[in-house]
């Protein structure tokens, strides 16, 4: 939680705990159009995801790292290249990479990757076994680990803006105008 005077607050503690640090935008993370609509990371693959309106990103974010004359870059994928020196150590860039949809073009195609296309994706979470689970207008979708996205159910609320997994392993998704914070659209999603 964040309070009025900008601090995050983190829940644990009998009273909560005050987080202190900077808060930086990590140059190169803007989308080429539109705004982040979504954001989940993926604890297993080590990956952060974001998403636009009609499209599904990875966020690689690269920690520069200065020797000598050059600088070390090292990739979440585990990349590795020497560049010259131009930033100081410790100094952190992102590299937004498309995985699937589009940047403009919209839809409803189920497809591998960019193939794929969606309405108005407004929430995203990273599952089990590196699937994304995606809100896009009235549907709920799936990513699977090899990027091929499926549609699931169909006719939820138009107004849906998060989702969040439960201990139960059921599937919670909030709308704006429901007077119940969280609703379970689904039992256990599994996808081939």
């Amino acid at each position: 939680m964040v309070d009025r005077h900008k601090n995050l607050l983190v829940a644990g503690a009998a009273e909560g705990w005050l987080l202190s640090g900077q808060v930086t935008t990590l140059p190169g993370s803007t989308p080429p159009t539109g705004s982040w609509t979504g954001l989940s990371y993926d604890d297993d693959a080590d990956v952060l995801f974001a998403t636009t309106a009609s499209a599904i990103c990875r966020i690689d974010v690269i920690t520069l790292t200065t020797t000598a004359a050059s600088a070390h870059v090292s990739g979440a994928n585990g990349e590795e290249r020497t560049t010259p020196m131009s930033t100081a150590a410790g100094e952190l860039k992102a590299n937004v990479n498309l995985v699937a949809g589009d940047w403009q073009a919209t839809g409803n195609t189920d497809g591998p990757g960019t193939r794929a296309r969606f309405t108005r994706i407004t929430a995203i979470l990273a599952g089990v076994h590196r699937q994304l689970y995606i809100l896009d207008y009235d549907k709920f979708r799936i990513m699977s680990a090899r990027g091929y996205v499926s549609t699931a159910l169909t006719g939820l609320p138009t107004d849906q803006c998060s989702i969040a997994a439960l201990p139960s392993g059921e599937l919670a998704v909030g709308a704006k105008s429901s007077t119940v914070t969280a609703t379970c659209c689904c039992r256990r999603v599994h996808s081939a």
